[in-house]
């Protein structure tokens, strides 16, 4: 739940959570969409099925036990080097290192390696260097779980705490001075800019909504039909586009919304859908008790406002 995501949001799902799925097995047996519903508001929804699928596969090959063995771990759904390292080192006290964004900087910031943290040069050394630390510690649990929360309160990205520092004697940056730019930043990743045109039918309090695609941006959510494109499409070529779709009665508007590799124009549109297409209605009140992504919640939203433009 963390990956990627603020501490203070997980820690207002997290009981609900474990309350409901205390277990492996509880959580393996569990529908896909029970475990969406209490996912949402955490984005990144592939964690939530990578969680469940893990869950399956640690009943099936370990009876129900998470095992204890790095690489067994690494070979779990969703579990990189980082996570299998945090859960055999924090949960089973196992010498495993662990490298994220704040053990980076306070390694590089120790031995003042003037470059950026990115790249397979510096991942091995950041790893490499990790493992001496963690091998060396009376307890691994405390050492990365220390190394963790100094960078987040201390050795902070920018204006970091060194006069309450208690490495300082031995940071080669703060010697230095250096220590507001190692590491190097690198500039933000290009987003790539998409078009998403939102179909949306309501009747009465409810709104007709499918299951997105097996892959893909929120894929296996709960969402109205969209047509994406690079450029805003036209009346008629988006009807070409959505065959379910009879006409389209109007244009409500549009948001922008940001992840983290696009920068997606999200258009609403009303339309009446043919009879025979494939759609869940679902109570508008409702839909946060479903799988569904915040882009669909600011699209139900928009789409249940009583003024719109033509289309």
């Amino acid at each position: 739940m963390l990956q990627q995501t603020q501490a203070s949001r997980v820690a207002e799902k997290f009981p609900a959570f474990m309350r409901r799925f205390p277990t492996p097995r509880s959580l393996a047996h569990s529908a896909q969409q029970d475990v969406f519903s209490l996912w949402q508001g955490l984005g990144y929804y592939r964690r939530a099925k990578n969680m469940r699928a893990a869950a399956q596969m640690i009943v099936a090959q370990y009876g129900g036990r998470v095992p204890h063995a790095l690489e067994a771990l690494r070979s779990l759904p969703g579990i990189g080097r980082y996570s299998a390292g945090a859960i055999a080192s924090i949960a089973f006290g196992q010498a495993a290192p662990i490298v994220d964004g704040n053990v980076a900087r306070v390694l590089s910031r120790l031995f003042d390696r003037r470059e950026s943290t990115k790249g397979k040069i510096a991942d091995e050394w950041l790893w490499s260097t990790a493992e001496q630390f963690v091998r060396a510690a009376k307890s691994p649990a405390v050492l990365n779980e220390a190394l963790m929360e100094f960078g987040a309160t201390l050795c902070t990205p920018k204006n970091p705490r060194c006069a309450e520092c208690p490495v300082r004697a031995c940071c080669a940056s703060f010697k230095a001075n250096s220590q507001d730019v190692v590491p190097m930043k690198e500039s933000a990743a290009h987003r790539r800019k998409v078009v998403h045109h939102a179909f949306v039918e309501l009747r009465g309090a409810k709104i007709g909504v499918q299951v997105r695609p097996a892959t893909g941006l929120w894929a296996g959510l709960l969402s109205p039909p969209v047509v994406e494109s690079k450029t805003v499409l036209s009346a008629a070529k988006l009807l070409g586009e959505c065959g379910d779709v009879q006409h389209i009665e109007k244009f409500r508007g549009e948001f922008e919304f940001l992840t983290t590799h696009r920068v997606i124009r999200i258009r609403v549109y009303m339309v009446k859908f043919d009879c025979q297409a494939k759609l869940r209605w679902i109570d508008v009140a409702n839909l946060k008790k479903y799988g569904v992504s915040n882009a669909v919640l600011r699209i139900a939203d928009l789409a249940t406002q009583l003024h719109g433009g033509d289309c």
